[in-house]
């Protein structure tokens, strides 16, 4: 897996590794060695702290075994990686990878911010469109009533039209005067009736 040498991870006056510059095979061992001793000595663990508990597996790992991996003169391999991350307890992956920086988690925060001001400028909208469907549906009903409404208005007019076309297509017989008079005389006026006829 790592395949760091001597003379591999550029070093300052103060021992300190700068950025190495290599293959990635060369940079991911830069970084293993840097990142062991980092997490090494935050915990509080020397060397030979370290390096007993992999001896004790079968491991022949001896203390200067571990200053030459963080010291980046001899390569690690992957069991022992997996080992040492194990007895550090902490996952192999923080001792393959450079941690966040200041800028990193104030980048990553705003970053967050923006995403959390879009999630409720959507929301806003989301609710503003749903206001704005729930109006439209109840015009949209209000609208069918006044049809139906309608519909049924124009029905009842074209039953009462049909009525009195029908009422219309009906004639009344003329007067018959001579059914009135009793006589062929068209001038002739109906006689009184009598009073007697009446009081009987």
């Amino acid at each position: 897996m790592l395949a760091l040498m001597q003379g591999d991870t550029p070093q300052t006056a103060t021992g300190n590794h700068t950025s190495p510059q290599g293959t990635p095979s060369d940079i991911s061992d830069a970084i293993f060695a840097r990142r062991l001793r980092e997490v090494r000595e935050a915990i509080g663990l020397t060397q030979q702290q370290l390096a007993d508990p992999m001896a004790s597996t079968g491991n022949k790992i001896h203390r200067s075994t571990i200053g030459k991996i963080e010291n980046g003169d001899r390569p690690v391999t992957v069991g022992e990686a997996v080992q040492i991350a194990g007895i550090l307890d902490v996952d192999l992956a923080d001792l393959l990878t450079e941690p966040a920086t200041d800028l990193d988690v104030q980048e990553a925060r705003m970053a967050l911010e923006a995403a959390e001001r879009q999630l409720r400028h959507l929301r806003y909208e989301s609710d503003k469109a749903s206001e704005v469907a729930a109006v439209a549906q109840f015009r949209v009903a209000e609208a069918q009533g006044a049809r139906d409404a309608a519909e049924q208005r124009l029905g009842s007019l074209r039953r009462r039209k049909e009525q009195s076309l029908g009422l219309a297509g009906q004639r009344v017989p003329p007067l018959d005067p001579y059914a009135v008079t009793g006589s062929t005389d068209p001038y002739a006026v109906p006689a009184a009736a009598d009073p007697e006829e009446v009081t009987r």
